[in-house]
C-alpha cells in the first residue's frame, strides 16, 4: 500500500487508493502496530509539503513541521511554493503583483527558492527550512543527521562523492 500525503498550511490533503482507506485510517495514527492486526505488514507513507504559500505565516510553517514529526511518514519532503501560470493560485499571484516577474523569467531554482516579493529575510528563512527539512522532521535519525552534517561541509561532501564514484567505477558498477 502506498499513500501520498500533501500538507499545505498545516492541513492534510491526501490521495490514496480508496480500497485501502480503512487500512490507512487504522494504520495512520499508530502505523505498524495496528497494521499487523489487519494483515498489512508494511505501510509506506510520503508527506509532500509546500511552504511559502501566499498568506502563510512562519508559525504555520512550524505547525507543518510539527505535524510531519507527529505523523512520522516514511519519507517527508518540502518544496517552496512556485506560482505556475495557468493554475488558480499562480494566476492570482501574478494578478495581485506578488511575483517578482524579472526573477520569475530567469529563475533556475524552481521550488527551492521563492520568486514572490517577500522580504529577503523571509526568503532566506524559507531556503534554510528547505535545506534543513530532513533534520527538522526527523531530528533523532542519526543517518539523516550525519548526511546533513556532511552536506554542510562542501569539500568533505564532494570528497566522499568522488570516492564513491571511483569505487563504483573500479567495481564496474558504472
Amino acid at each position: 500500500m502506498f499513500e501520498i500525503i500533501l500538507i499545505i498550511n498545516g492541513y492534510i490533503y491526501y490521495d490514496i487508493n480508496l480500497t485501502c482507506y480503512s487500512a490507512f485510517s487504522t494504520c495512520f495514527s499508530s502505523r505498524n502496530e495496528n497494521c499487523k492486526n489487519i494483515g498489512v505488514s508494511i505501510v509506506v507513507t510520503n508527506a509532500i509539503n509546500i511552504i511559502g504559500v501566499p498568506g502563510e505565516t512562519e508559525e504555520m510553517i512550524w505547525d507543518t513541521i510539527k505535524l510531519n514529526k507527529k505523523i512520522h511518514p516514511t519519507t517527508s519532503g518540502v518544496n517552496i511554493f512556485y506560482p505556475y501560470k495557468g493554475t488558480k493560485l499562480g494566476d492570482e499571484c501574478f494578478k495581485k503583483g506578488l511575483v517578482n516577474e524579472e526573477l520569475y523569467r530567469k529563475f533556475s531554482k524552481e521550488r527551492r527558492e521563492s520568486v514572490l516579493n517577500y522580504p529577503e529575510e523571509y526568503k532566506k528563512k524559507l531556503s534554510n527550512i528547505y535545506k534543513d527539512w530532513p533534520v527538522l522532521v526527523y531530528p533523532y535519525d542519526m543517518k539523516i543527521r550525519a548526511k546533513w552534517i556532511l552536506m554542510k561541509s562542501p569539500f568533505l561532501w564532494e570528497s566522499l562523492r568522488s570516492m564513491k564514484r571511483s569505487l563504483y567505477t573500479a567495481l564496474g558498477w558504472v
